[in-house]
């Protein structure tokens, strides 16, 4: 049984030779040795047989409409070639160069419609506005019209990335971003809002599982919140997915299913940095039953995307 990787990132050349992307991951110099087939052999040592590649933060925006609109376009039609080139063992999560939200619909049509992408690629965060902002409502509007399938990375805000001297993003604040993303939809109402779209969140949500209730409680100071979620967080979760990147332990993943169905969680590696057997023996060591890893290995993953299966 070859595994389904979600969380598999990819390093165009132009893309790594944007002076601010350098700049953001020079303190991860491997990755500027990435080739399509270090993917490859990583994904055969370790039982992967389709990886849906999306880029990694800080993504293409850097304040320039043009600059963005162009990286974003050369980044899917590499990852589109990459899907011809090895059939079958490549799909793709297309980046928008949001937030300009015209261009960002524009690439929606071209990313689906010519490229084939098998679903979208967002960022928790674009400046200092989180996903669940109104004014990203038309792109998630055209994303739900489609029911299509958007991975959401992490990506804090500039200003406090590297928040504490010596500590990555990628240790602390990955996490604390993706529960303030979900956190912004849920009482901005976009999971109630946009049903139809089908959310996949890293890092099996962050710190959302230890957060839930506060979040819950808490929505009622906000009478926005209160209207948009009638019954509490819990069901506009229901239909939301996650992967289990680096995550399959009690305390994170154990957590997550107490709210989330089984069949919400999907395999992921963040490759090319992660460790995919890190996730792959917590998987084995929870006491899942075999039927249950097979499905966040490879079942989920197939009904998500039909087209993987064939």
């Amino acid at each position: 049984m070859a595994h389904i990787d979600f969380h598999h990132h990819f390093f165009p050349p132009a893309y790594m030779d944007t002076p601010e992307i350098r700049d953001e991951l020079a303190y991860v110099p491997s990755l500027f040795d990435w080739t399509p087939q270090r993917s490859i052999d990583w994904m055969d040592a370790n039982g992967t047989g389709t990886a849906l590649l999306s880029l990694r933060s800080p993504g293409v925006w850097f304040g320039d409409r043009d600059r963005a609109i162009a990286l974003a376009l050369s980044v899917n039609d590499y990852g589109s070639d990459l899907k011809q080139q090895y059939k079958g063992r490549f799909g793709l999560f297309a980046t928008l160069p949001l937030p300009d939200i015209d261009a960002a619909l524009a690439e929606i049509a071209r990313a689906l419609d010519e490229l084939g992408a098998e679903g979208i690629g967002l960022f928790t965060c674009y400046g200092e506005q989180w996903l669940g902002d109104p004014v990203f409502f038309p792109v998630l509007e055209e994303l739900n019209r489609r029911k299509a399938v958007v991975f959401v990375h992490p990506q804090p805000p500039y200003y406090y990335r590297w928040i504490m001297k010596g500590v990555p993003p990628s240790a602390m604040e990955y996490l604390f971003d993706t529960t303030r993303a979900i956190t912004s939809m849920l009482y901005n109402g976009a999971f109630t809002r946009f049903p139809d779209i089908k959310f996949i969140f890293s890092h099996a949500g962050g710190v959302l599982p230890s957060a839930l209730a506060r979040i819950d409680r808490a929505q009622i100071y906000t009478e926005s919140a209160r209207e948009n979620l009638p019954e509490g967080v819990r069901p506009a979760l229901a239909r939301v997915y996650f992967d289990c990147t680096t995550s399959a332990t009690p305390e994170n993943l154990g957590a997550l299913l107490g709210f989330v169905p089984k069949s919400n969680i999907v395999f992921g590696t963040d490759s090319p940095v992660g460790n995919p057997q890190v996730t792959l023996n917590g998987l084995a060591s929870l006491g899942l039953g075999d039927d249950t890893v097979h499905d966040i290995l490879r079942g989920n993953a197939e009904r998500l995307l039909p087209q993987l299966a064939r």
